[in-house]
């Protein structure tokens, strides 16, 4: 039962992103997430860096 109503929110969830991905403002959010959210700081945080020369 669980994994079945895990599926019916996954299925909803694809269609709600879907429909929100084609509002400009919502691209603009997205895309502000995606780099400044906390996944993309962990990134960073995480990423080695190269030694400066």
């Amino acid at each position: 039962m669980l994994a079945i109503v895990s599926l019916i929110y996954l299925m909803r969830a694809r269609a709600k992103e879907r429909m929100l991905s084609r509002d400009p403002a919502y691209q603009d959010y997205a895309a502000n997430v995606t780099a400044h959210g906390l996944l993309a700081m962990a990134k960073r945080r995480l990423a080695p860096t190269a030694p400066r020369v």
